[in-house]
């Protein structure tokens, strides 16, 4: 279980459909990534939504969408980061967007899952899944590093302080932003949110697997 604050994140439909809906939609174009061979650079994913955390590789996005996943589900009590808040604000703005757009699409994501819901997927419940993160990860302190890149650093930390940006917290992002590998233990880590065919469409792809040594080496 996260704690964000004073308050814990409960186990939801709402979460369940968010996370799922935004694992597929950034699994589906790095796929197609690899597909079409696009260079390396390119950024997509869920994690596009927030500035900062924008050139993290799309195969860590999942990684660290299931670490999160995988927290939320166990039973010991974890405080929240600002990575986690950021996670949480991310995917439900990703599978609010694609609700709307796409209802159909985010429809069949729902529906091939492995658990049942009887959720009405359409405007309104995009609008709740929006309610979801600023109950839980309304503080948007994530949304506020990137506009302190460029100063220096005495002003940038200065800004901080005025903000109430705790620099323990803050870490966190810099850690996600550093990483290129999947970690071990993804099989697991994706249980109740992918069904036993999807995770092992997911170890089968190159891209998810290895190719953040590819894309270190051609950065």
């Amino acid at each position: 279980m996260i704690k964000f604050s004073s308050k814990s994140l409960p186990f939801s439909e709402r979460i369940y459909i968010a996370f799922r809906i935004a694992f597929l939609e950034t699994q589906e174009r790095l796929a197609l990534a690899e597909q079409l061979e696009l260079d390396s650079h390119r950024t997509f994913g869920y994690l596009t939504h927030v500035p900062f955390l924008k050139g993290v590789p799309a195969q860590v996005q999942l990684d660290l969408l299931l670490d999160l996943w995988d927290k939320h589900l166990s039973k010991e009590t974890f405080s929240s980061t600002y990575l986690d808040e950021a996670i949480v604000y991310a995917v439900c703005e990703t599978a609010a967007n694609l609700i709307r757009s796409e209802p159909k699409h985010a429809q069949r994501c729902i529906e091939s899952g492995p658990l049942k819901s009887a959720a009405r997927i359409n405007h309104a419940f995009a609008e709740e899944l929006q309610q979801l993160h600023l109950d839980y990860a309304g503080d948007g302190h994530y949304l506020l590093l990137s506009q302190f890149q460029d100063f220096p650093p005495e002003a940038a930390n200065n800004h901080k302080d005025q903000y109430g940006i705790i620099a323990e917290k803050a870490d966190s992002l810099f850690d996600a932003l550093s990483r290129w590998n999947v970690l071990p233990g993804y099989e697991e880590r994706a249980s109740g949110l992918l069904t036993d065919e999807e995770i092992e469409q997911l170890s089968s792809m190159i891209d998810f697997t290895r190719l953040a040594g590819k894309m270190k080496n051609g950065s």
